[in-house]
């Protein structure tokens, strides 16, 4: 690779619960070396590094997400240098779950983006310094706990530790109808339009996107690009659709080299915008959910376990009770990209499996994917990528996937 080249790699929701830097496994080592390799790697860190030192908050991000501080040294030895900490479990056990995460990922040597002591920090670009340049992590979120986002410090008064919000409300777009319509109007549903009872005719809106965090968002990327050679933009959502792939564009168009979009847990597609790429979904990179080591007491109860309920009678049952217990929650891919002169030269999709039906001690851990599997995941990326023109192959030697560039 030309010395001015710097080579990325990007990988979507990582819930790390377990060491893992024991394991031999021949597949799981090659991914490790392909993270390695890269000048920098990102991930998104969709879990809160602590030990519950602080509490666990009346609502959470679905689950309640865990992991033992070793974890950011397990990420470290892995080869990431960066991660993206905006998403629904940032604030699963409020500020101090958030200033333990900091303060375990900066003592591993880690660069964090997306959640910080007040909104400027959370809302600030990380950047790492690699021998060919300097790249730039910008995190948001537009699913999280209402009050889990970060405030703003005042000479008199600091901030709320949290995550930087990129605030939506309101859903998919539908029709307003009198009650005695509803029924009579169900086949609208099928046609993927939402209908309402009203005590009047008219239209719901779709999403609408909360511009004073969109114009931050992008004054941040566009301070990041003013800085580094490579800006990008990270945004978790589990929403997708138009009003996205606007906020996607609108971002490339502030500087972003790249916006990897994260939280369907699956793959989604690929679009290429100005010559630059958004992920609209890389699926899982990490997905050990069922290994969460302790629970607070809503989590039994949400379950209708009574409060003396063992451990045993929670774990080992996670992905089913989020109802991401499916072979699509199990498989995603990491991008390698590589930058020439901070233009997009070249980008190779690893296709990795997390042993959907693996032995309990492995299942969740990435691995290179075989090649038939591999093969598939890289064929649902390209049929998703078709909306978008973007062409997609499959490297059978080098068993990864190549977009097209032109």
């Amino acid at each position: 690779m030309p010395s001015n080249d710097i080579s990325l790699f990007l990988s979507g929701d990582s819930i790390l619960t377990r060491p893992w830097s024991h394991v031999q496994d021949a597949s799981f080592l090659g991914l490790i070396d392909q993270i390695r390799a890269a000048d920098v790697a990102i991930t998104n860190l969709e879990t809160v590094i602590h030990e519950f030192k602080g509490y666990a908050q009346a609502d959470c991000g679905g689950i309640y997400i865990a992991s033992p501080r070793q974890i950011a040294d397990e990420l470290k030895w892995a080869g990431f240098d960066m991660l993206a900490h905006a998403n629904n479990h940032t604030f699963d056990y409020g500020s101090t779950g958030v200033l333990e995460t900091l303060e375990h990922v900066e003592r591993a040597g880690l660069v964090l983006a997306g959640s910080g002591r007040d909104l400027k920090a959370a809302r600030a670009p990380g950047y790492v310094r690699c021998n060919r340049g300097t790249v730039a992590l910008v995190a948001m979120a537009t699913d999280f706990i209402r009050y889990g986002k970060a405030s703003s410090s005042r000479p008199d008064m600091p901030g709320r530790p949290g995550l930087n919000p990129l605030a939506v409300t309101g859903g998919r777009p539908g029709i307003l109808v009198p009650e005695e319509m509803t029924k009579r109007l169900r086949h609208l549903k099928k046609l993927g339009l939402r209908v309402l009872p009203s005590d009047h005719y008219g239209l719901a809106p779709g999403i609408r996107v909360n511009e004073a965090d969109l114009r931050a968002n992008l004054d941040a990327i566009a301070a990041a690009a003013a800085k580094a050679d490579v800006v990008v933009a990270s945004l978790h959502s589990h929403r997708q659709g138009a009003w996205l792939r606007k906020i996607a564009h609108q971002a490339i168009e502030h500087g972003a080299s790249v916006v990897f979009i994260h939280g369907p847990h699956k793959v989604c597609g690929i679009e290429l915008f100005d010559g630059r790429p958004i992920f609209y979904s890389m699926g899982d990179f990490v997905f050990e959910l069922d290994c969460i080591a302790r629970y607070p007491a809503e989590a039994f109860e949400s379950r209708g376990l009574p409060a003396d309920a063992r451990l045993d009678d929670i774990a080992g049952n996670q992905t089913r009770f989020a109802r991401l217990d499916r072979r699509q929650a199990f498989e995603g891919f990491g991008a390698s990209i590589v930058f020439s002169e901070r233009n997009v030269a070249r980008i190779g999709l690893i296709p990795v499996e997390l042993q959907f039906k693996g032995a309990s001690e492995d299942r969740g851990r990435p691995r290179l994917a075989a090649s038939e599997i591999g093969r598939a995941i890289i064929a649902k990326v390209a049929r998703t990528s078709k909306r978008y023109r973007t062409h997609i192959s499959w490297d059978e030697e080098r068993r990864c996937g190549e977009v097209a560039l032109s």
